[in-house]
């Protein structure tokens, strides 16, 4: 990463002697308070990005604040957006710089998967998300916390007249829904399981995990001709595993100290694997990676 100093000469000196080093391209930047990260962020224009944090802080409070207490602005180029937007998510939760928060690193993430139960029943239950994916499970989410995943099952039970008992929301012999006659009675036996069970298959079905249908670990990559830069990124059961970066005169691999499931990873990567534009190849067998 390029870094340059700052302190002392915002703003004036700040586009005369840094901006024009800034190339207009695919990047990632960041805002240091001395040897600290306080701001990460990524553009498809690198130098225009930049810019527009000092001028918005003329009227954003939070851009003053950036652009005031940084001392240094660092740089990197990425071979694309997806490579930018990689490359900003894995080193925003690498550092937790103060003024970024939705990239923060997720600590318990987890997937709600159905079973049914001695009367045929779908049933939800918690798995971790390792469990969800490693077994190839149907789970649905993935969900912050607790109350995360039953303000939906709350609001299945509302939409979809689903059955809150079955759903594990009340813990009563029939509830309250069927008795105001909102519920078609699963609590009580008198709507089958089947029915039910396909009623609440047809609620969750958009909110059913991608599953990872390859094999083996896969990679993509995006090519900057342009710069002279290629990144080729690394992937297993939607988890990221690292980047491989080849320029002109160097190769370099950098790849995650840690494969613990990542939402923000997850979301990103169903996107690039479901673009029709980029490549899915095998990852051959002589490149070790962190599974």
């Amino acid at each position: 990463m390029t870094t340059k100093k700052l302190k002392n000469i915002f703003p004036i000196d700040l586009y005369l002697k840094v901006l024009d080093e800034i190339p207009d391209t695919f990047g990632v930047y960041t805002f240091y308070h001395n040897e600290r990260p306080i701001y990460i962020g990524k553009s498809i224009h690198l130098r225009e990005r930049i810019i527009s944090h000092f001028q918005q802080a003329k009227t954003d409070a939070k851009e003053r604040k950036i652009t005031q207490q940084a001392t240094h602005l660092g740089w990197e180029l990425a071979a694309g957006e997806y490579s930018a937007l990689l490359r900003e998510s894995t080193l925003i939760k690498k550092h937790l710089p103060i003024f970024n928060r939705k990239l923060r690193r997720q600590k318990s993430l987890h997937f709600m998967v159905l079973e049914a139960d001695d009367m045929g029943y779908l049933r939800p239950k918690i798995k971790s998300t390792e469990r969800v994916f490693d077994a190839k499970l149907d789970g649905y989410g993935p969900f912050r916390n607790q109350r995360h995943r039953l303000n939906l099952l709350n609001q299945l039970v509302s939409k979809h007249q689903l059955c809150a008992v079955m759903l594990g929301v009340e813990h009563t012999k029939s509830c309250f829904n069927y008795q105001v006659k909102r519920c078609q009675g699963a609590c009580v036996g008198k709507e089958s399981a089947v029915s039910h069970n396909q009623r609440l298959l047809s609620a969750l079905e958009t909110y059913m995990q991608q599953k990872w249908v390859y094999q083996t670990p896969m990679m993509f990559y995006e090519h900057d001709k342009k710069n002279h830069l290629k990144q080729c990124h690394f992937v297993d059961r939607w988890r990221y595993l690292g980047v491989e970066t080849t320029t002109e005169t160097d190769s370099t691999l950098d790849m995650m100290p840690s494969t613990q499931f990542d939402l923000d990873h997850y979301l990103l990567l169903k996107k690039i694997f479901s673009d029709e534009k980029i490549k899915k190849i095998k990852v051959p067998e002589d490149i070790a990676l962190p599974i």
